[in-house]
């Protein structure tokens, strides 16, 4: 009996001590997973894994991704710093001014840029008001008749081609029309016509010493501004050969009202000389701080193509002041 119980005894302690070591191989070799226990199992057999590619995750394109199939943005850089170039100042009844007929001539029209976006320094999207976003009721009403009708500028006396590139803009009492490459000065109430003169017969009363003078081509732009009761009447001038190619430098010539009488109030003539591409169909626009123009870019030859955007920042108090230096800002071309 005693045997068989110091037997028990001992088969006990010797369960004891087992348990113990089987406890403590787990906290030194904790329990592998089953994934971990296949891949050495499989390394086992086939030799050490080598890592394979790292390939990007797959990006999946939706319906509201605007960017696909357009270039992306072009990147610009600070604007330029540069002045206004003033010819001089001039106070004179342009009634007084022949009407003569500018020389005829037709330029090829240049094929418009393709689009391309232009990165502005920010990413965040532009968010319409909720006011923008819910339909706005519009009566159904005509539109009243116009309060007069009169012709403008013809084209046997002051056209010089086609197309004629016609711009105007109207102030209190007068309406100024434009082609290329004449001015007209109308009476707002009748439509009579109280000037109208050839570009570079206007121009070259500022006596600017360039191509302002003499050889004024047009694309015409003539602004009144409602917040300075001020005028400015601008186009471009350059030289040509006989194939059509424009012969470098170009410049853009302006003339700035002293005050809001375009008649005999006197004009102030400035320009600024572009030398490295041609400013084609500038656009104009007048902010309380400035006079703001943008053009598209092209190569000097007849059939170039079209290179860059420009824009151009004029200070528009030191131009009706009639400063003999006027700053401008001009952004970099950008594509």
């Amino acid at each position: 009996m005693k045997r068989t119980q110091r037997l028990l005894n001992f088969l006990l302690l010797v369960l004891l001590i087992a348990s113990s070591a089987t406890f403590a191989e787990a906290k030194t070799h904790p329990r592998k997973s089953k994934k971990k226990a296949a891949a050495e199992a499989v390394e086992m057999t086939n030799g050490p894994a080598k890592r394979g590619p790292n390939i990007k995750p797959e990006k999946k394109s939706s319906d509201n991704d605007k960017t696909v199939g357009k270039p992306g943005p072009a990147p610009v850089g600070p604007p330029v710093e540069r002045h206004l170039t003033k010819a001089s100042g001039r106070r004179f009844d342009v009634r007084t001014l022949p009407r003569t007929r500018p020389p005829a001539r037709d330029r090829v029209e240049l094929e418009a840029p393709a689009y391309t976006p232009v990165e502005i320094g920010t990413t965040a999207p532009v968010v319409a008001p909720d006011s923008m976003a819910r339909p706005i009721a519009v009566p159904t009403v005509q539109a009243p008749p116009p309060i007069n009708v009169f012709e403008g500028l013809d084209r046997f006396n002051f056209g010089a081609g086609s197309p004629p590139d016609t711009n105007g803009d109207v102030g209190p009492n007068y309406y100024i029309q434009t082609v290329n490459t004449s001015v007209g000065i109308f009476r707002k109430t009748d439509g009579f016509m109280e000037a109208g003169f050839s570009f570079n017969t206007f121009m070259s009363q500022g006596n600017f010493g360039n191509l302002c003078d003499t050889n004024n081509f047009g694309d015409p732009v003539v602004l009144y501004d409602t917040f300075e009761d001020r005028w400015i009447i601008t186009d471009f001038a350059f030289l040509t050969d006989i194939s059509g190619n424009v012969l470098a430098p170009a410049y853009q010539c302006f003339a700035v009202s002293m005050n809001g009488n375009p008649l005999t109030g006197g004009w102030n003539y400035y320009s600024i000389q572009i030398s490295d591409a041609l400013n084609d169909y500038e656009k104009f626009g007048i902010w309380p701080d400035g006079l703001y123009m943008s053009a598209n870019m092209f190569g000097y030859a007849a059939n170039a193509t079209f290179q860059n955007v420009r824009v151009w920042a004029f200070n528009k108090a030191q131009l009706y002041a009639g400063n003999p230096s006027v700053a401008e800002a001009m952004h970099p071309s950008a594509r």
